[in-house]
Formats: C-alpha cells, sequence, structure tokens
C-alpha cells in the first residue's frame, strides 16, 4: 500500500477527512508525535514499481481534497492548504519504505487528468456526511466535476493562469447547464444568477483585455482595446468563481442525492 506524508496547520481536523475513496490518519512515533498519511483504495493497486505514478495518483487525490474543503469553507473561514510530503510504500507485514519518485509529465498529467482506479468500486456511494466527501464521490463518475475541482485547484498554486481557467470553468457549467440541468426538476436559479454575474460586461471584458488585466488577461494584445471602468480585485473574481462552482455543484448534488438512491 501507498502512503503520502501529509501537513497542515490544522493536522487534528486531517484525522477526520475521509470518505471510501481516500483516507487521512496519524501515526504515532515512540516520542508521541503524530505524523499524518494519506492513503488512497484507487493507488493501492500500483505496484511497488510504480512509485513514480502512486506519488503522482495521490497528490492528484489531494489536489481535489484542497479544492473540496476550500470549496465548502465559508468565506471569511480559515482554510489551510494540505501539503505533500514523502512518499512510503508498505509491504504485506508492515514493512515501510521510503519511495524514489521520478520526474515523469505523461504520469502526472494522466493522473491530474484521472486519479480513480474504476474497477475499485462498481456502484454509486449516496451517502455522505460532508459537503467535501460528496464532491470527491461527484468526482468518481462525473468528469466535468473532475476537471473543474482540479481548475479551481490552481487558484492557489498557479495563480498566473487563475482569469483563463476561470472562464475554462464557466464554459463547462454553462455546457453543463444547457445539456444535462436545463430540463432537471431543481431550483436552478441561483446558479444562473452566478452565471449572470460572471458573465457582466465589465467582469468579462476585464478578464478578456490586456488593457484591463495586464499580463494575467485571458488573451494577448490587440489592437484598440481599452477598459475604463473600475477593475474588480483578484480576490472579487476568486469568489465569484468558487459561488458558481459551489451553486453548480449544489445542482449536480441534488441530482444525485435524488437519483442514484
Amino acid at each position: 500500500m501507498w502512503y503520502l506524508k501529509v501537513y497542515s496547520a490544522f493536522s487534528y481536523s486531517l484525522a477526520q477527512t475521509g470518505s471510501r475513496h481516500y483516507s487521512i490518519f496519524p501515526v504515532t512515533d515512540f516520542s508521541e508525535h503524530e505524523t499524518f498519511y494519506l492513503r488512497s483504495i484507487h493507488a493501492d493497486s500500483l505496484p511497488e514499481s510504480e512509485s513514480t505514478r502512486a506519488s503522482y495518483r495521490l497528490k492528484s487525490f489531494l489536489r481535489m481534497l484542497n479544492a473540496s474543503l476550500e470549496l465548502s469553507a465559508s468565506n471569511g473561514s480559515n482554510f489551510s492548504v494540505i501539503q505533500a510530503g514523502e512518499l512510503f510504500y508498505s509491504t504485506d507485514d508492515n514493512d515501510w519504505r521510503r519511495a524514489y519518485v521520478e520526474k515523469d509529465l505523461n504520469k502526472e498529467l494522466e493522473e491530474l487528468m484521472n486519479p480513480f482506479d474504476s474497477k475499485v468500486f462498481d456502484s454509486h456511494e449516496v451517502k455522505f456526511s460532508k459537503r467535501s466527501e460528496g464532491i470527491i464521490e461527484l468526482a468518481f463518475f462525473d468528469e466535468l466535476v473532475r476537471e473543474n475541482i482540479l481548475l479551481f485547484s490552481t487558484f492557489n498554486s498557479d495563480p498566473l493562469y487563475t482569469f483563463i481557467n476561470c472562464f475554462r470553468v464557466l464554459d463547462t457549467i454553462r455546457y453543463d447547464f444547457s445539456q444535462n440541468l436545463k430540463e432537471e426538476d431543481i431550483d436552478s436559479t441561483k446558479l444562473q444568477d452566478a452565471i449572470k454575474i460572471f458573465t457582466r460586461d465589465d467582469l468579462s471584458h476585464y478578464i478578456n483585455t490586456r488593457d484591463g488585466s495586464g499580463f494575467m488577461s485571458r488573451h494577448g494584445v490587440k489592437n484598440g482595446e481599452v477598459f475604463n471602468k473600475a477593475k474588480p480585485t483578484y480576490q472579487e473574481i476568486v469568489l465569484a468563481t468558487k459561488n458558481l462552482i459551489n451553486e453548480w455543484i449544489d445542482c449536480k448534488l441534488y441530482l444525485y442525492r435524488n437519483t442514484k438512491s
């Protein structure tokens, strides 16, 4: 089995984080110091020779976990990103070995796109106690949810791409709403309002023009582009995106609970 050491300012709460897809648990040493580890059933099938893939798979789960926890946290509350540490492999006789991990961009991208092993579960889990667990469950079978929470996870690690990624999130949600949610028996008023707020002229114009958002602009330099309105802050755009994703996920969770039960 594979174990990824993890760190957080709120270490104790990590032990209470988990679902059927992953768990975080403490190991106490002789001096009663607790070290926390992330384990996923989706990585258990990987042999010891696949340490690089196991590392990327567990780190991809950690990305999703961080994103789901941040999305589920109320605005203004303290959120501490869970950081990844060393990777360990445990044999059948509980002999823990520190794993050697190489750099492999192909494997990294494959595991970012989908860290789930589809052979592990053949059914959906309807019951979950926390909203963050529900988001992970949605990501298990819904590729669009998986993509959007991955893109949201980059807002903390790669802010240079935030404006590009927030429009990718928006495009995905608008597509999913028109193709899969619009005709469902669900109140999508808040979701539609979130889309409208996000696509109002000043916000979209700011994100799309270099004159507005500078080198973070979604597009490159164009002749004659002008932005002469009040500029939104970076945090306002992040909160607008967070609200948009949350309203979309609320709709998805409602349908999930009522169609999978």
